[in-house]
């Protein structure tokens, strides 16, 4: 009996970190000319950018607690030309920490991951994680915004340019009751493209939860020649859709 209540309440309290994104209010406040800092890995080189590269518009205030992901879906051929395949070096979120959110020292790590198509709600979904990064300690000892950037190393190979992906930004420890920063978003929402996992699930930030705009998360990458991924050749199961 004491193990069954143990499990139950363990299935409770997973069902309530669920749904506590649902629960929270969505409260913002406008972002005008950003003095944005950087912290991180540098990217040592680039040839162009993908995922949200729309400047920061709003914070959504003490919404980041930790132990959870943030994703954006994003069609590489929207921001970048490479004329095959590309490489994620590093990939980037949008964080503001206020005066009583530092100083924070947390763990985190990136990965690239396939999107797939959902042809009943028309939308592109999360789908199977293909390559990540290792976990890095970031700290920040001064409030302001932050540019954050962890490097996928050659965890990737490289990805072909027709394909829909996500980027995900993974928290891994939480943070502190009371210090928790505020997440970043543009201000021009779409549905299918923010996404937010708690542990028992994705949930769309915008078409869910009501963010006036899409998460700030974008990736340095560099052009590559042999991308994997078509029917012969599958990169992370990456499927053979709507090319």
């Amino acid at each position: 009996m004491k193990n069954l209540r143990i499990m139950l309440l363990a299935t409770l309290c997973l069902a309530l970190l669920g749904t506590q994104a649902l629960a929270r209010e969505v409260i913002v406040t406008r972002i005008d000319n950003p003095d944005i800092e950087f912290s991180g890995v540098e990217t040592p080189r680039q040839d162009c950018q993908v995922g949200n590269l729309n400047a920061p518009a709003y914070a959504i205030t003490d919404w980041v607690y930790g132990n959870e992901v943030y994703g954006l879906i994003f069609d590489p051929l929207a921001t970048c030309t490479c004329p095959l395949g590309f490489h994620v070096e590093s990939v980037h979120m949008y964080m503001q920490f206020g005066a009583e959110d530092v100083p924070a020292t947390f763990e985190a790590f990136v990965n690239l991951a396939e999107a797939d198509f959902d042809p009943d709600s028309g939308c592109w979904l999360p789908g199977t994680e293909v390559c990540v990064g290792e976990v890095y300690s970031i700290t920040i000892d001064t409030a302001g915004l932050y540019d954050i950037s962890l490097p996928l190393g050659e965890s990737c190979e490289c990805a072909a340019m027709e394909y829909m992906y996500m980027l995900s930004f993974h928290f891994v420890t939480a943070f502190p009751t009371g210090m928790n920063p505020d997440a970043v978003s543009d201000d021009i929402p779409t549905n299918c493209t923010s996404w937010n996992d708690y542990g028992t699930g994705w949930v769309d930030l915008v078409f869910d939860i009501g963010w006036p705009g899409n998460i700030s998360i974008y990736a340095d990458v560099i052009c590559c020649e042999f991308p994997v991924g078509d029917a012969d050749n599958t990169w992370g199961g990456i499927k053979n859709l709507y090319r």
